[in-house]
């Protein structure tokens, strides 16, 4: 008899997102979004949709979890919360990139996903055509604009643009799209995606403890004062400036 297979999924780029789905199956799926902030809520999102499913945390056979890029809390909160479950339970945890999220059943090209980090700050992932390399870049909300801008006008399409401000899923529909993501990578043979040791963040750029720490040991190797680089507000998603 084969094993039934519940996939918890967490998302926390943005708002925090779970989404707990029974054997890839859309009438065994229950979804639920917070308001606040992941830490305050991804317990209560759980229970929620273990209590639509009947379940039990002990029912979950695999974890997925959204990993970036999006906001830097958030994702340390949801991805340390998924490696810990996982990890008390001895299950494998399959990482998801932002910008899968956002593309999920988008088959054209060329394609622009748009992921929000702090405030008035993108991340932004170009996929030409099947075969071409993906480009990254990141800027402000004008730099986004320009973006499409330059892709339209070299592509004989126009691109089809996802993700912040630009045709957002609704509440849960992210964490969802983690849980069906996971599933295709299983599916696909993918087992270099499965991590036993924890989900690794993609912040979308070096995060300020890593940044501080090479321009200060930088400065004392060059003899120079070291300046630092201070965080910035870090909020949820928000449509482009």
């Amino acid at each position: 008899m084969t094993e039934e297979v519940m996939t918890l999924a967490i998302s926390t780029a943005a708002l925090p997102e779970v989404a707990v789905v029974r054997d890839a199956s859309e009438a065994a799926a229950a979804v639920a979004a917070g308001t606040g902030q992941a830490l305050e809520s991804l317990v209560g999102l759980l229970e929620q949709c273990l209590g639509q499913l009947k379940g039990q945390p002990d029912d979950i056979t695999r974890v997925a979890v959204c990993t970036g890029p999006g906001s830097f809390t958030g994702l340390r909160i949801g991805v340390a919360f998924a490696n810990a479950f996982a990890q008390a339970r001895g299950l494998p945890v399959i990482g998801v990139s932002s910008y899968d999220v956002a593309e999920f059943g988008v088959a054209a090209f060329p394609r622009i996903a748009v992921i929000k980090g702090k405030v008035n700050h993108y991340y932004m992932r170009v996929r030409l055509d099947a075969a071409a390399a993906a480009q990254y870049t990141q800027g402000d909300g004008a730099q986004v604009q320009a973006l499409i801008e330059s892709v339209t006008g070299s592509s004989p399409r126009r691109p089809v643009v996802v993700g912040s401000g630009f045709g957002e899923p609704a509440a849960g529909e992210g964490a969802r799209r983690v849980a069906l993501l996971s599933m295709a990578v299983v599916a696909e043979g993918q087992e270099h995606r499965l991590r036993w040791t924890g989900a690794v963040i993609d912040y979308g750029q070096c995060p300020n403890a890593v940044a501080n720490f090479e321009k200060r040991d930088a400065a004392d190797q060059e003899g120079r004062p070291f300046q630092r680089r201070e965080p910035e507000a870090d909020e949820g998603s928000a449509p482009l400036a």
